[in-house]
């Protein structure tokens, strides 16, 4: 059984890129699966605060990945960019391939997206956040238009002089890490022609979740920082009535969690359950 920090990092690894299914937008970054450290190898390098968000916490399992890969050497990471004193933005990591001497900008992007067909112009404007606050398109404009053009901001060249470095000598790439969730009863064929991602899970509404699920399987509803793990490494599982008190908490508050759900089978499953 993997302790918490191993499921995690295992979650981090086993998250596919979006870009592999969303081509001719960005050069993808890909994270390669690897073996499972162990926690006291994990703990030893990665130092995440018990209250730190997600975000942070992909971060940290980021600049691990890079750090123990034999095939990269990580120049600097989190730098922020000044102007008169005020931030103008943020470069996530600056990162060297030893075997080709050459140098990456990566921009790292840990999202959870859920397919909506009701405001899919095509298959990249359907993917949005659980409560419809973020998209793949405004993700990407960002991309395009701030963070990725930062690295060729005068400011930032002050910074790479400092190492040697220039805009110039850098490929830019994007590590676009994102759990899928398609409308219950959706498959991937209904969306993507070629190669289809492997979806993570379903969403539904809570009106609907009431009146469709399983009354006799186990139910958890998990912290965000655990919404990157498996289910199958979840110890705490309740009823149906139990969890449905905590979804309506939830949805009243307007954030749509996520639940796993086990059966009697042993089946594992993830889905959204919308507050809209």
């Amino acid at each position: 059984m993997l302790t918490d920090l191993q499921s995690q990092y295992s979650g981090f690894l086993n998250t596919p890129s979006l870009l592999e299914y969303i081509p001719n937008t960005f050069d993808p970054f890909l994270v390669q699966q690897d073996k499972i450290p162990s926690e006291e190898e994990l703990k030893k390098h990665i130092h995440i605060h018990p209250n730190e968000v997600l975000g942070k916490r992909v971060e940290h399992f980021f600049e691990y990945y890079i750090k123990t890969h034999s095939a990269f050497e990580l120049l600097r990471s989190g730098i922020q960019v000044f102007k008169e004193k005020q931030t103008i933005g943020e470069l996530d990591f600056l990162v060297k391939n030893k075997a080709t001497q050459s140098f990456l900008h990566i921009e790292l992007v840990y999202k959870f997206y859920i397919y909506d067909p009701t405001i899919a112009a095509s298959h990249e404007t359907g993917w949005i956040g659980p409560n419809r606050k973020d998209s793949y398109d405004l993700k990407s404009n960002k991309l395009l238009k701030k963070q990725l053009p930062l690295l060729y901001n005068e400011e930032t060249e002050k910074i790479l002089a400092s190492l040697n470095l220039s805009s110039q000598n850098f490929e830019q790439r994007v590590c676009f890490l994102t759990q899928l969730y398609l409308p219950l009863h959706m498959t991937a064929s209904a969306i993507f022609e070629e190669r289809k991602p492997p979806i993570a899970g379903f969403w539904t509404s809570f009106h609907d979740f009431k009146n469709q699920f399983d009354q006799d399987a186990a139910y958890y509803l998990p912290l965000k920082k655990e919404w990157i793990i498996n289910p199958a490494h979840g110890t705490t599982w309740i009823s149906f009535v139990e969890i449905l008190s905590q979804i309506e908490q939830a949805c009243e508050q307007k954030k749509s969690p996520m639940v796993w759900i086990k059966t009697k089978e042993d089946q594992y499953q993830k889905i959204f359950i919308t507050w809209w």
